[in-house]
């Protein structure tokens, strides 16, 4: 019958292993299958390959390329976390999630096609691609995870579709090079830490769909200097906009932007 999966740990720490091909008849590569695999620099995934297990090529820090295909129908925790020389990945079509730190830390990763088959992106998917500059979500994805692209700090440019309804916690955290973000007004709540230390952004528009700004949502934003604040907004989190030296809030006379301006001490602007 040959070959169907490649086990757990199977070549874990074969540091002189330079290439791989997975051929046809294997369905499946383990958990930490090639993970450490330090010399590794080229694998070839062939038609037919469902899982690419949690860790699988985990701190292969000298994978360059990768050919992952349209069989794939799943790709598992951190499965090329750390694989600091991976510039470019093509994500199949065939897949519907981008599961948790799948590709955190790979720093050469410059971009990204997320495929309109996508509905969900994990927690810390993309954290710390410092090489990232852009990312366009599609509109088939209706939730990014916390951390998603934190501390990708050369993200100058990102696309949020409106079948999002929640920035979650640090999604875009210490995006420093990020000059501005444009929320769509399916936005409800701005999470924790959600756009913390993005010294780049000057200007923010909150859309009128939103309700909540959590605590600390802003926090070290220190070039931020006007942020308007919709009447919608009913909730502002402790230390929302601490650390925000330059700023003005900007909102209605009789709105909880207002009274927080008043209660942390923030120059105000009325806009009406």
């Amino acid at each position: 019958a040959g070959l169907r999966r490649i086990w757990y740990e199977a070549f874990r720490g074969c540091e002189s292993l330079s290439s791989v091909t997975i051929p046809h008849g294997v369905r499946e590569i383990g958990y930490g299958a090639f993970e450490d695999c330090t010399g590794l620099s080229s694998v070839t995934i062939e038609d037919g390959v469902q899982i690419i297990g949690g860790w699988a090529f985990r701190n292969c820090k000298s994978l360059a390329s990768v050919t992952i295909p349209d069989s794939v129908r799943m790709m598992e925790i951190e499965a090329f976390k750390i694989c600091e020389s991976l510039s470019g990945v093509a994500i199949p079509g065939s897949l519907r999630e981008i599961d948790s730190y799948v590709f955190a830390g790979c720093k050469n990763l410059t971009s990204i096609v997320i495929p309109e088959t996508i509905e969900s992106i994990g927690s810390g998917a993309f954290e710390s691609c410092t090489g990232l500059t852009s990312v366009r979500i599609p509109d088939s994805v209706t939730k990014v995870g916390y951390r998603a692209f934190k501390n990708c700090t050369s993200l100058c440019s990102v696309t949020i579709p409106d079948s999002i309804t929640i920035l979650e916690h640090e999604v875009f955290r210490r995006c420093v090079s990020l000059p501005s973000v444009s929320v769509p007004h399916s936005i409800k709540e701005i999470g924790i830490w959600a756009f913390a230390e993005c010294t780049g952004i000057r200007s923010f528009s909150v859309p009128d769909s939103v309700t909540k700004i959590e605590r600390c949502a802003f926090e070290g934003c220190s070039n931020l200097e006007y942020v308007t604040i919709p009447d919608s907004v009913t909730e502002i989190g402790h230390g929302a906009f601490r650390g925000c030296s330059s700023l003005v809030l900007r909102g209605s006379e009789k709105s909880c932007a207002c009274r927080y301006a008043l209660e942390e001490n923030i120059p105000f602007q009325m806009t009406d």
